[in-house]
């Protein structure tokens, strides 16, 4: 077992002679966190962290004075990495997030309100070797989030309108030689969309796109890597109701000196 704790904290005043520049501001941030680090030296290690962003905005002039707000954003995540075999690696994560933001002062007529923005996120990575070079592998994320209006007297939410997310990506891979790895796989994302009226939550939208995914590593000195990826995409809307498709092709690059 290991704790630990971390922090930083910094100030920006922007300052001009100009005076027909309203953009004079101070911004803060201070951020903390503390963590918990389990590790049984065989085959399961365990991260659990806490984080605390608070964040201030505070415009100097008038015209620009109704965008002063404060943004506190609390935030748990646990990860894991858990290998049940030695063949098999299982990575997972867990995190809840609470994010609030907080008009100094608020306008109905310009809609200049405090909102708040809540997520569950749970991710999971597992790898199966079935020989050396071939093995297969799953991610998979579920995310739910929700958006409101935020009354900081009462510390009260008003949901306007709620998320749910699915990612499934089955692959298979092949270690083509010890710099080259190529993969294909199958690739689903769904978005529920949600609305309030009176509060009661109802669908609103469904977004769906699916398709076959095939990427090209290569992995070169100095641990940079170029990465090539590709597929086609098949769209669907539920509103307006529609669909088509999309070819694509990525290409990242980390080139370390």
């Amino acid at each position: 077992h290991s704790f630990g704790f971390d922090g930083s904290s910094s100030m920006l005043r922007y300052d001009t002679d100009f005076d027909l520049n309203y953009d004079d501001r101070d911004e803060a941030e201070n951020i903390a966190s503390v963590f918990h680090r389990y590790d049984n030296l065989i085959n399961f290690e365990l991260l659990t962290k806490f984080d605390i962003i608070k964040s201030k905005l505070s415009y100097i002039f008038s015209q620009r004075s109704a965008n002063n707000y404060k943004n506190n954003i609390y935030r748990l995540t646990t990860q894991s990495v858990f290998s049940p075999a030695k063949n098999i690696t299982t990575k997972n994560s867990f995190q809840v997030l609470a994010n609030y933001t907080v008009y100094d002062f608020e306008d109905i007529i310009s809609q200049v309100q405090s909102f708040s923005y809540r997520q569950l996120s749970i991710k999971d990575s597992t790898s199966c070797y079935i020989t050396r070079r071939i093995f297969l592998e799953f991610n998979g994320e579920l995310k739910f989030y929700e958006q409101g209006q935020f009354n900081n007297r009462n510390f009260s939410v008003k949901p306007i309108a709620y998320f749910e997310e699915k990612l499934f990506n089955p692959q298979i891979n092949y270690l083509l030689t010890g710099f080259i790895k190529i993969g294909a796989g199958y690739k689903l994302f769904i978005q529920d969309r949600y609305q309030y009226e009176n509060g009661v939550k109802l669908l609103a939208a469904n977004f769906k796109t699916y398709g076959p995914v095939g990427e090209i590593f290569f992995y070169l000195k100095n641990n940079s890597v170029l990465h090539f990826k590709g597929g086609k995409d098949f769209i669907k809307y539920s509103v307006p109701e529609s669909e088509n498709s999309a070819l694509y092709l990525q290409l990242n690059i980390l080139w370390n000196i």
